[in-house]
């Protein structure tokens, strides 16, 4: 029987060798590659071929808390101004990951105040990245 219970608290984020903790209500992570990872060609004669793309750039999305301490830590990660390696692995899996050995800060959080707690979103562009996408655990 396939594991039926999925835990965000499985869902581990390093960025800069730091582990990422109190996260937002909602999403935790997104990872978007700039673009698709193969193309078409196709002639007027309907003759065609793949052409595979090597641009594995592309950006993570990171929602935590306005609470968490983790905002302080990405803060002096971004005013060092040097590129951090970011890991992410989801325990409820077979193997999904996410990672890049280089990325930046590519948009600060903004800044927000009113009756909730805000949340504090982070953007992170990567040049080269690598994702495992391997489903859910088999039993």
């Amino acid at each position: 029987m396939a594991d039926v219970q999925y835990d965000p608290s499985k869902v581990l984020i390093t960025i800069g060798g730091f582990v990422m903790k109190s996260f937002g209500a909602d999403t935790k992570v997104t990872v978007e590659f700039a673009e698709d990872a193969n193309s078409m060609h196709i002639g007027c004669d309907g003759d065609g071929r793949f052409v595979k793309n090597k641009n594995r750039s592309g950006s993570v999305t990171l929602t935590l808390s306005g609470k968490s301490s983790s905002n302080q830590v990405l803060t002096l990660l971004e005013k060092t101004d040097q590129p951090f390696p970011i890991a992410i692995i989801d325990k409820n899996s077979a193997g999904d990951a996410f990672f890049s050995d280089a990325c930046k800060v590519q948009t600060m959080p903004s800044y927000e105040a009113g009756k909730d707690q805000a949340e504090k979103v982070w953007v992170f562009g990567f040049i080269k990245g690598e994702m495992n996408p391997a489903g859910a655990k088999q039993a």
